[in-house]
């Protein structure tokens, strides 16, 4: 069985007390289960580092074992995925996330197995090596292991690592067309695409990607895009009469990486032609541990215009 969790399809606002809970609910006996841990290097990409943690359990027991294991990882926000693990999540106060995970299929007395902790990280490659300014650690029973993370450099050494801790607020940038047409459709109604240039400018943690778009009057009341989970917005100035909506892009944007996310804007056949105001748009990094920006450079605003 192979079950996918990502980052930021789990509840990364659980609380221990619901984690503490789900431990006493699910109690398995522990002593005489131990478990080793490979070293995990982050390899650099084009763009951020990939790695894993690959964690053998030995079950010494005379019963199944299938959890509790308690993981933490190293450095905020660069866990991606798991195998045969079924988990829940809490926050540190540092932003780093605490996973408690049962086996998805159990360890029979005397068996073993090894699971996986796959990681994401974005900071961008660098011609040195560096390794995680925190330890992260997995816990059965009343055995913790500590680790560390290593991030390899460009040039393939691990030798003398620098301390190595995230940037704490997003530092993005948007940009978007001066103008966004939208053209009659064959059914009389009008309908045009907003694409957002999202760049991200360090290694701040998240796990998303977040839009916002407010609208001016004359559009449909709820803009959205295809790729994205999309909710009533708040937080934008919204012109007189118009409308604002929030969506979440799955994935992370690493440092020095481009991605384009589209919004589509629709309008009644009834609407009047030419220009009906301006919209303004936001984007954010989402479901993570990083701190908004406030220089504006993530905000950027067009006119919207029909045209017959």
């Amino acid at each position: 069985m192979r079950t996918f969790l990502r980052a930021g399809a789990i509840a990364f606002a659980a609380s221990s007390v619901l984690l503490t809970g789900a431990v006493a609910a699910q109690a398995a006996p522990t002593a005489g289960v131990d478990f080793s841990l490979s070293p995990v290097i982050l390899e650099p990409g084009d763009v951020g580092h990939t790695g894993s943690l690959q964690v053998k359990i030995f079950n010494g027991t005379d019963e199944d074992f299938s959890g509790p294991i308690w993981f933490t990882e190293p450095v905020a926000g660069i866990f991606d995925t798991t195998d045969d693990l079924i988990c829940a999540s809490g926050a540190l106060p540092d932003g780093r996330a605490k996973f408690f995970c049962d086996l998805a299929s159990s360890i029979p007395a005397g068996g073993s197995t090894t699971v996986a902790y796959r990681f994401d990280a974005p900071a961008a490659p660098k011609p040195f090596a560096r390794i995680s300014a925190q330890l992260g650690s997995i816990q059965i029973g009343d055995v913790t292991k500590d680790y560390p993370a290593l991030f390899r450099s460009t040039t393939g050494s691990v030798d003398n690592p620098v301390p190595y801790t995230p940037q704490t607020t997003q530092n993005l940038t948007a940009t978007t067309d001066d103008d966004v047409t939208l053209t009659r459709q064959a059914d009389g109604t009008f309908a045009g695409t907003l694409p957002v240039t999202v760049r991200n400018n360090n290694d701040a943690p998240h796990n998303n990607l977040g839009s916002e778009l407010a609208i001016p009057a004359g559009l449909d009341e709820f803009p959205y895009a295809p790729d994205g989970v999309c909710v009533p917005g708040s937080s934008l100035p919204t012109p007189p009469g118009g409308a604002d909506a929030s969506c979440s892009f799955d994935g992370k944007l690493h440092e020095g990486e481009s991605r384009t996310l589209e919004w589509l804007l629709t309008a009644p056949a009834d609407a009047p032609v030419g220009p009906l105001g301006t919209a303004t748009t936001r984007v954010n990094l989402a479901n993570g541990a990083a701190e908004p920006q406030t220089d504006n450079a993530n905000v950027s605003s067009f006119s919207v215009t029909l045209a017959g």
